[in-house]
């Protein structure tokens, strides 16, 4: 028999990221979570359809296929982590329709280990839906959208045919007060997350176990700003700090409904476009940018707006080196930048990116380097093997 998630929570811990999982459904008119018994075909005959995917998790990190012009960094730690201890999962899933109209909430998911190899674990997962719901979306289109690390605050209460994902976004449990981060995340210095998918054609079959061909890509609510010494620097830094970030932050982007707004294969393009960010949420109180083992000072920050502000309310990086002299460093393109944008234009701080600002120290001036890279996901390939 299947065991339950909390029995082997402590086998997952830190792998479950950027793709993921589909749990019960329970489809409650009333917009409780509580499941629906699935309706037979006689009394007291429970006829239950089966979904599900294969996981593959483990230490080594997949990025999906990497476009020709750029590479997608896969997130490493807690980067990549959703808590999924104690006895109710950091994490969300519910069930829309194609019209964005809230259908049901996925509960208590089913998963066991089926593959132990070295640098890898194989889970399947797999969740039931009843009668009612087969019947009506059997062979047509439904959306998936979850909801991770919100700190157990999601929204209360949805209501079928009511509440659509756009009110999911929007609501009061979706904004978090922003705390400064460690340079190297824990297990209570989680990334926000939310992910939409939509399946089509998908022909449940209560004889059958189906299995789903989609992903599920996740974006994560922060970017992460690293600042290091370029290998030529002729001093070292001792200390950086930012001078403006967002107090508040939404944990998922608004006007996104399908896979298709944000996973656009195009480097240049992924993820969202658009920032989302609650309105009065600017600090200009200066932050600590911390030091990692690595070296480099690194900080996880909600979404920012350098374009179409006057210079003086942008964020930038104060730089302290060890000979006490001080520099700034803006968010703007040193070298490189894409299409439609030239050398010394600002950039915005977005979801979901690494911003790799590499400082070379010589005589009387700093020599600069940036490298904005996305993140990419943990791929989740269905199959019908073992790996």
């Amino acid at each position: 028999m299947i065991n339950r998630l909390r029995h082997i929570i402590s086998r997952l811990w830190a792998a479950l990221l950027s793709t993921v999982a589909l749990f019960p459904l329970g489809a409650c008119a009333s917009g409780e979570d509580a499941p629906v018994v699935p309706g037979g075909d006689e009394p007291g005959v429970a006829v239950e359809y089966t979904m599900g995917l294969y996981i593959s998790l483990g230490d080594k990190t997949v990025s999906r296929a990497t476009p020709t012009d750029g590479e997608y960094d896969p997130g490493a730690g807690y980067e990549n982590y959703i808590d999924l201890t104690g006895e109710t999962p950091d994490m969300r899933l519910y069930l829309f329709d194609t019209a964005d109209r809230y259908i049901g909430s996925l509960i208590d998911p089913e998963i066991v280990p089926v593959s132990e190899s070295p640098g890898s674990k194989t889970y399947q997962l797999t969740f039931n839906v009843d009668k009612t719901f087969a019947e009506k979306y059997s062979g047509g289109s439904f959306k998936l959208v979850m909801l991770a690390n919100w700190g157990r605050v999601y929204p209360s209460a949805p209501v079928a045919g009511v509440t659509t994902i756009d009110d999911l976004v929007k609501s009061a449990e979706a904004v978090k007060a922003y705390t400064p981060s460690p340079a190297v995340l824990t297990a209570t210095d989680l990334i926000p997350m939310f992910g939409v998918v939509q399946f089509n054609n998908v022909i449940l079959d209560p004889k059958v176990l189906v299995m789903l061909p989609e992903t599920l890509h996740l974006l994560r609510a922060y970017a992460k700003v690293e600042v290091y010494d370029a290998d030529n620097s002729k001093d070292f830094i001792s200390s950086v700090s930012l001078t403006r970030h967002s107090s508040r932050a939404y944990m998922a982007p608004h006007g996104v409904t399908h896979q298709d707004d944000y996973v656009k294969h195009k480097y240049d393009d992924d993820y969202v476009s658009t920032l989302t960010i609650p309105a009065s949420s600017v600090n200009a109180d200066p932050v600590t940018v911390r030091r990692a083992p690595s070296g480099s000072f690194i900080i996880y920050v909600p979404e920012f707006r350098n374009i179409g502000v006057s210079a003086d309310e942008r964020a930038r990086l104060y730089v302290t080196y060890k000979d006490g002299n001080s520099f700034y460093v803006d968010f703007k393109y040193y070298n490189d930048p894409p299409a439609g944008f030239t050398k010394g234009d600002p950039f915005d701080i977005r979801r979901n990116y690494w911003y790799k600002f590499a400082v070379n120290r010589q005589d009387f001036e700093l020599i600069m380097s940036v490298d904005v890279m996305p993140y990419g996901e943990v791929i989740l390939e269905p199959s019908f093997g073992i790996d």
